[in-house]
């Protein structure tokens, strides 16, 4: 199995002196790249910083920020189950426990450096620092793939002109998405390097750990182990088998590193076998994993090899079929209100009739386009190539940009494939064909700058509202009334999904519901909440005595209506505690919030809070 020079592989075959020029030229990259990212994920830095009050950007990070903070100075300290999440039964996160974790450790050690800082403020900026990480990776899995340093140079100012890297980045975006883009990174560079030389065991078992460690900071990640699996198997039908040695030190990392990260978690101490919490689930694919590719790495292909294999596979599979379902409806969409949230849209959904070509393309830049000409380009690849870096790197491609592709919410698994695959072909070709380096840079760079206009002009200096939420920002002042109320007397909040987090960020009630879809238990919990705001006051009185208070606004009523939005005007909520001078009975009036005035002088009612009183008289 012959493996193939790398750039890096070059550069070391040089003079001292030129290696050292080499090196300094990356770190040059690195460092240029990741600081103009950090530039544009400072932008929003106005909206997140409000009288000297942090607030999270996106709903996520809401319950993100929540949880870093009470278990970094809080007194709850950290948690798994929350049981002020889905009143009143109370929830298992679905998150695992890792990133949350270890973004307290980091703000913690910084409150203990530094006791005047305000935790918040650590919190906030973890993403930003976070740049260098992933900035580092995405330059060393360019190279890896082959990308000469020039083209290079581009991949890397792509990554750093991407609103999609800002999203990811921003002040205040505590999401983790950011740390799932460290591991689709991480899959790629130590893949490629394990790949380039597959009989070395500590790129294999590097690989191993990294995947095996990737769920503790996203349940979903364990897909990633698909990507060498798939490359594993192409090549043991084609009688090429990754060395026997090298796989099962794969595997025995993967296995074992799985182990110790399932340990700190809750579900898995409890016995539970679930997709949407870490898990029993994650242990037994982490094993199916391995029992695939030490199969191949004992046996080789043949006919009844393969039939064995098959059988061996579909076994395997048999108690992930009702998981592999809920997994389909979170990916099509289908599962609960997934269908309208925006953030799991596709990029054709996004082009036709959510945002438009031009704004679509403000995110991804006009290289979208491409996105799905590389797809099939490089699905092909995946049955022409036999290198086996170059195999694993059209599977890496294929498999990011068909994420990408579908929802929104993945571009960062698809993210280096849409930057790097085009510029590898313009390589190839620039190579075999003699031309000449210098044009060829000129040329891709002028085309990265068109491209990158809608990003350039609509998206990396806009400036969002606070939380990044309209709703939200206009909302604050209940919320800080809520607060307040809260201190004194805390109890059940029922409000719309959407404020579900926020209301768990600000104050120490508790909410039915939050915008968590991701397992049976979160749609019951939704629903209950739409059942709730379609109900009578008196209704939802009697059927929830544990409500204390009720936060109503008009965003939540809005229906599309002959191409215009208006209020559901049938709907009770609606007409007796949004529209009526009068609160009804058993409800005390706390906070109106209006826009404008009308002709009498009067504002438009957009939001009200009020207190529940389970009396039979009126309350207040």
């Amino acid at each position: 199995m012959r493996a193939s020079v790398t750039p890096l592989a070059v550069a070391a075959l040089e003079p001292p002196s030129a290696r050292r020029h080499w090196t300094l030229s990356i770190i040059a990259i690195w460092l240029v790249a990741a600081l103009i990212a950090i530039f544009f994920a400072l932008v929003g830095q106005e909206a997140t910083v409000i009288d000297g009050m942090y607030l999270p950007r996106g709903n996520d990070s809401f319950y993100h920020a929540r949880r870093i903070l009470d278990a970094a100075v809080g007194d709850r300290g950290f948690y798994q189950f929350d049981e002020r999440l889905h009143a009143p039964d109370g929830s298992w996160i679905s998150w695992p426990w890792a990133y949350d974790y270890f973004v307290a450790k980091i703000t913690q050690l910084a409150v203990w450096l530094v006791p005047t800082i305000e935790p918040m403020a650590v919190v906030s900026y973890v993403p930003v620092v976070w740049i260098f990480v992933n900035a580092a990776l995405f330059m060393a899995a360019a190279g890896e793939a082959g990308l000469s340093r020039e083209l290079r140079l581009l991949a890397m100012l792509c990554f750093a002109l991407s609103p999609l890297t800002q999203l990811l980045h921003s002040i205040a975006m505590i999401d983790h998405h950011y740390v799932e883009h460290t591991f689709v990174l991480l899959n790629a560079w130590l893949g490629l390097r394990w790949f380039r030389q597959p009989d070395d065991r500590g790129r294999a078992i590097a690989l191993g750990i990294a995947l095996g460690a990737a769920p503790a900071f996203h349940n979903g990640l364990f897909v990633l182990q698909l990507v060498p699996l798939a490359g594993a198997f192409a090549l043991w039908l084609r009688g090429t088998p990754l060395p026997r040695g090298a796989s099962l030190a794969f595997c025995a990392a993967l296995v074992v590193t799985t182990q110790l990260v399932l340990l700190p978690s809750e579900p898995y101490r409890h016995g539970m076998f679930e997709f949407g919490l870490l898990s029993w689930f994650h242990f037994y694919v982490a094993v199916g994993t391995a029992a695939v590719l030490g199969f191949m790495a004992w046996r080789t292909s043949t006919r009844r090899n393969v039939a064995l294999l098959g059988a061996l596979s579909v076994a395997l599979a048999l108690p992930l079929v009702p998981h592999a379902v809920d997994g389909f409806g979170f990916l099509s969409g289908s599962f609960s209100m997934l269908d309208k949230i925006v953030e799991v849209r596709s990029v054709y959904r996004l082009f036709t009739d959510t945002l438009g070509p031009v704004e679509t393309a403000g995110y991804y830049s006009w290289l979208v386009l491409l996105a799905p000409i590389l797809l099939a380009y490089y699905g092909y690849r995946v049955f022409r190539e036999q290198r086996p870096e170059r195999l694993y790197y059209a599977i890496v491609v294929a498999f990011g940009l068909a994420l990408l592709l579908d929802q929104w919410r993945m571009h960062y698994f698809g993210l280096f494939g849409l930057v790097t695959g085009g510029l590898l072909v313009l390589d190839e070709l620039r190579s075999r064909r003699g031309w000449h380096r210098g044009a060829v840079f000129v040329a891709a760079f002028a085309v990265i700058v068109l491209a990158y206009q809608p990003a350039l002009r609509t998206r990396l200096f806009a400036l969002d509202v606070p939380g990044q939420d309209f709703g939200y920002a206009n909302v604050l002042p209940a919320l800080g009334e809520l607060r307040r109320r809260c201190a004194d007397e805390p109890g059940v909040i029922l409000a719309s999904t959407t404020d579900g987090a926020p209301i768990l960020f600000h104050t120490e009630c508790s909410v039915i519901a939050t915008n968590f879809i991701l397992r049976a238990a979160d749609a019951a919990h939704i629903d209950e909440v739409t059942r709730l705001m379609s109900s009578t006051p008196a209704e939802i009185r009697a059927r929830r005595p544990d409500v204390k208070y009720l936060l109503v606004r008009t965003l939540d009523f809005t229906v599309l209506d002959g191409g215009r939005y208006r209020l559901a005007t049938n709907n009770p909520v609606v007409n007796e505690l949004l529209l009526s001078d009068s609160p009804p009975e058993g409800y005390k009036l706390l906070t109106s919030l209006v826009f404008g005035t009308r002709d009498g002088g009067a504002g438009d009612v957009y939001a009200r809070l009020y207190e529940i009183s389970h009396d039979s008289g009126p309350a207040g």
